[in-house]
């Protein structure tokens, strides 16, 4: 492993607004599957659910290497991930969201990334996201995830290929960014709202433009709970895109449909 991420540990910046279970699970998943050393900087984005302010004050008393950043409303995925990089002293963030689930090992499988490609200043997982499909595997909401999760990550790392893959983006729920492209480029742009939506596209865009290589793992896929994302679909997503197509349509570079 290289110099940058063996003798440090990783912040995880974790916005929460709620959903008390899909939180929990993001959570535990974290704290079962994260081996190598981390802080867990969990940002409260003003949320109402008393059984997670509640679980998470509990969780901050039990856990040393875990922070809580409470506020009083909702600043939106990219201002809460920006709270995060704030307080962060590593030299690698990895930003997540709370409707994910985490393999084993997933952290370190993802730092050998920066190994691949010393240019390499984000890394993500491969995930279920329906919208930009990243693997051909349907996850079974009536059946155990975890246990489908595991086998299909022992599955990604028995396939022949490279551990690695360029993009010219990949999706905020989970991503690993160089502290070194954040002094570059800044963080999230909070231009986005609430959503993670296109604010994740931005920011790689943005990494990319300063000379820095984005990468997808071949062999670590995560869990995204997908099922409210029809919602989303019908209001946030469209506007971001609007927002994202203005501000680079300039870039003769970036094809839009």
């Amino acid at each position: 492993m290289s110099t940058l991420t063996e003798n440090t540990s990783t912040d995880i910046i974790l916005p929460v607004s709620g959903n008390y279970l899909s939180s929990k699970n993001c959570i535990d998943s974290i704290l079962k599957n994260t081996i190598l050393p981390f802080r867990l900087i969990i940002v409260d984005n003003g949320i109402k659910e008393q059984e997670l302010t509640n679980f998470l004050t509990e969780l901050k008393q039990n856990n040393e290497n875990i922070i809580l950043i409470s506020k009083d409303k909702n600043l939106g995925f990219s201002a809460a991930v920006n709270k995060g990089i704030e307080i962060s002293k590593s030299d690698v963030v990895a930003v997540l969201s709370h409707d994910i689930l985490v393999p084993k090992n997933w952290l370190e499988k993802l730092l050998k990334g920066f190994d691949f490609d010393p240019k390499a200043g984000i890394i993500a997982p491969k995930s279920n996201n329906k919208f930009i499909p990243n693997i051909n595997v349907d996850f079974n909401r009536e059946q155990d995830i975890e246990s489908q999760l595991r086998r299909t990550n022992i599955f990604s790392e028995s396939l022949q290929k490279p551990e690695f893959i360029h993009a010219p983006f990949v999706l905020g729920y989970c991503m690993l960014i160089k502290k070194e492209v954040i002094a570059k480029c800044g963080g999230f742009d909070t231009i986005y709202g609430d959503s993670l939506y296109f604010s994740d596209f931005d920011f790689c865009f943005r990494a990319t433009k300063k000379d820095f290589s984005v990468l997808i793992s071949n062999k670590t896929v995560i869990y995204h709970d997908d099922s409210d994302l029809e919602n989303i679909t019908e209001t946030r997503l469209p506007l971001n895109y609007t927002i994202f197509k203005i501000k680079w349509q300039k870039h003769k570079d970036i094809k839009f449909i």
